[in-house]
């Protein structure tokens, strides 16, 4: 008797399983994850199913892999690339077109089945979220500390914006449903900017 498909090592994932997610990303923005298949992903991504058991184990991995895939690029940007010298308004302008850019293609419906379906997904999802808080915090204080940005209690702020990311997610079926996640930050972040600025 053979090992279980979950028991076998797999194969480390490379430039070209990174591929297969960006071809899978556009054809899950719409669908009940929960009820999708094992079969049905490999259909979607365009190879057998024991091709795609060599690099995963479970749905709920691949998922997460593919979280990944959006969320390490725009980390990158977000937080290695420097932006020393650039007022707190160019940083802020920089958060709004770097998150626009990179979650384009992402639909709220998509990260409501990852919250309430996909636990460890939304885990790396809601870390992510933090991290962009975190930033923003500090160009918040930046921002008003050099006289740029009107003084506001950055708690509040910050409450406020993490209410709106939550807003997305789980009101997306009622309010917004199937609207693009980037178009949303991008007029949120920039009516916030409209209103810290010094006129």
């Amino acid at each position: 008797m053979g090992r279980k498909s979950k028991d076998r090592p797999r194969k480390p994932r490379t430039e070209k399983t990174e591929a297969w997610m960006w071809t899978l990303l556009p054809k899950v923005q719409d669908i009940d994850l929960d009820k999708l298949t094992m079969d049905e992903l490999s259909a979607y991504i365009g190879k057998s199913k024991s091709t795609i058991y060599e690099y995963f184990q479970t749905k709920e991995e691949i998922l997460l892999y593919l979280a990944q895939v959006v969320m390490e690029p725009l980390a990158e940007e977000l937080f290695n690339s420097s932006n020393k010298g650039s007022s707190s308004k160019d940083e802020y302008i920089h958060v709004i077109e770097v998150l626009g850019r990179g979650l384009a293609g992402v639909s709220t419906h998509l990260l409501e089945q990852m919250k309430g379906n996909f636990p460890t997904v939304w885990m790396a999802i809601d870390n992510f979220i933090i991290l962009v808080l975190d930033k923003i915090s500090k160009i918040y204080k930046s921002g008003m500390n050099a006289g740029e940005f009107q003084k506001y209690n950055i708690d509040l702020l910050l409450a406020l914006d993490r209410h709106f990311v939550s807003s997305i997610i789980t009101h997306a079926s009622d309010s917004i449903p199937y609207e693009q996640v980037n178009l949303l930050i991008e007029e949120y972040l920039n009516l916030r900017l409209g209103g810290l600025k010094k006129t």
